[in-house]
């Protein structure tokens, strides 16, 4: 995965040699991230094929990286967010807010907003149309009530363009 907003490929190697090849062996190293962070935290609320989600506040969520490409999802939401906000583009998810990118143990993680995922059959024939193309649906509710996308990572990949 490529093409982040605002990132060079240098300062992805860069992260990624901080985050995933500091020892030897990284992938016990973040599973033993994944296990300390657990126990401060909690179970997870949330898992997708990149990331597990933890409660954060009452009011945001805190996406962690469980393998290289959660990194990259991470660090992409982010600079999307960075770069779109909550500007509303035509056929552009609404999107949910990114509060910060906090490194843990150099690890990038992301603080979101807390939603409320929703069940599309109660949308049947309102959902907009941005709602396509986002990865399995992950649509929620913020506290506004307003429809949002969750988990927007795959956006980087998505089969249409747009510009900013």
């Amino acid at each position: 995965m490529d093409n982040f907003p605002n990132i060079s490929p240098d300062e992805i190697s860069n992260i990624e040699s901080r985050a995933i090849k500091d020892t030897e062996q990284p992938l016990i190293t973040l599973r033993s991230f994944l296990y300390s962070f657990s126990e401060k935290y909690g179970k997870p609320i949330g898992e997708g094929r990149h990331r597990l989600v933890f409660s954060y506040s009452d009011s945001e969520v805190l996406k962690v990286p469980k393998n290289k490409n959660g990194i990259y999802d991470n660090l992409f939401e982010w600079n999307l967010y960075l770069k779109l906000g909550s500007k509303q583009i035509p056929c552009m998810p609404v999107l949910a807010k990114c509060h910060s990118l906090k490194y843990i143990h150099k690890i990038p993680c992301v603080v979101m907003e807390r939603v409320s995922p929703i069940k599309l059959s109660h949308y049947l024939g309102s959902i907009p149309s941005w709602a396509n193309v986002i990865d399995r649906k992950q649509l929620g509710q913020n506290k506004a009530g307003v429809l949002v996308a969750f988990d927007y990572a795959d956006l980087n990949s998505a089969a249409f363009t747009f510009s900013i």
